[in-house]
């Protein structure tokens, strides 16, 4: 379920959902129903790992990516495979979009930057 989470503002939204779950603990109803209401579809949570599941995402790493353009939901899936075989898998991906570096992207995780854009490339030629 959280495996599915591939941006930083994805994982936002989903704990946002997770912590109106916890707050609905006192409410009528059955905890399946809440789920649904909340989320828009039936997803298997249970109650007790409310908690654990927003310790691991809000744990996650993230790997700030600057691109030229908005991805699609079909290049973001791509880019967050290279990014796991690439850099670390479970990390959450926090996409800028800059049209100031022409193309390419700046990749910055853990401290180290990476500036793959063309601007850098044009500019440096």
């Amino acid at each position: 379920m959280i495996d599915s989470l591939i941006t930083k503002s994805q994982s936002l939204d989903f704990l946002d959902k997770l912590e109106k779950l916890k707050a609905a603990k006192y409410e009528k109803g059955s905890f399946e129903v809440k789920v649904k209401k909340i989320f828009g579809e039936d997803l298997s949570i249970k109650e007790s790992e409310i908690d654990k599941l927003i310790k691991e995402i809000k744990e996650r790493p993230v790997v700030e990516l600057t691109l030229s353009f908005e991805p699609s939901e079909k290049s973001l899936r791509k880019i967050g495979v290279w990014i796991e075989q690439n850099i670390e898998k479970n990390v959450l991906i926090d996409i800028r979009v800059d049209t100031g570096i022409v193309g390419g992207a700046v990749v910055e995780y853990n401290g180290k930057h990476f500036d793959g854009s063309w601007s850098k490339r044009i500019f440096n030629f």
